[in-house]
């Protein structure tokens, strides 16, 4: 009995969280899709092939992508909302960014175009996945490629430095590279449970 109360008395005496710490994170995922139209508005109204406007707002909201995650994490409050909508918000960021970068026209157009084909694909084939009892799982590469694409569309939005076209088409590159990894991960374990003759294997 003594050790039950041990093993029991942390989840009992742990505090209950104020609603708006327990919402904290959902508002932040929240915040990077009401800013979305905002970003289209400035970069498709812009003078000029910049907007530092929508560059920044982009970069801005952006870093939410980091602090959602992490503070529902810490705090123990992560929900269904989130874990579908903060990857959800983070794909409709990138696709209206790289829309955004092809009104202004400033890169080649090839680039945006082969990573709106990228997260176009992985938008459709993330629900069917799931619904087909995949469980696809974002890794430390991944998390790199996005933000490498997060830093990569603001910077291109918003200025002319020499070296972004090439880091565009790195981040674009790495981004592609990640997909094929995630379909190769995909493909191997839905192998694994034919393969093993315990039926308990494939639950």
């Amino acid at each position: 009995v003594r050790s039950e109360v041990q093993i029991l008395s942390p989840r009992l005496t742990d505090p209950v969280r104020p609603v708006w710490v327990r919402n904290a994170p959902n508002a932040l995922t929240a915040t990077r899709l009401l800013a979305i139209p905002f970003i289209a508005y400035f970069a498709f109204s812009a003078r000029g092939d910049t907007s530092q406007t929508a560059g920044w707002i982009f970069a801005a909201v952006a870093i939410t992508d980091f602090l959602d995650g992490a503070l529902a994490r810490r705090l123990g409050v992560e929900s269904v909302f989130g874990k579908i909508a903060d990857p959800l918000a983070d794909r409709l960021l990138i696709i209206v960014g790289l829309v955004g970068l092809l009104a202004l026209g400033r890169v080649n157009p090839a680039a945006p175009i082969i990573q709106l084909a990228r997260d176009g694909l992985a938008l459709v084939a993330f629900p069917l996945l799931v619904r087909a009892g995949y469980r696809p799982r974002i890794d430390l590469a991944g998390k790199v490629s996005s933000w490498v694409v997060m830093t990569a569309i603001p910077l291109s939005m918003g200025y002319h430095w020499p070296w972004l076209p090439a880091f565009m088409w790195f981040a674009v590159a790495l981004s592609v590279a990640t997909l094929a990894n995630y379909t190769r991960q995909l493909l191997a374990a839905g192998r694994e449970p034919r393969q093993s003759p315990d039926p308990q294997a494939v639950q």
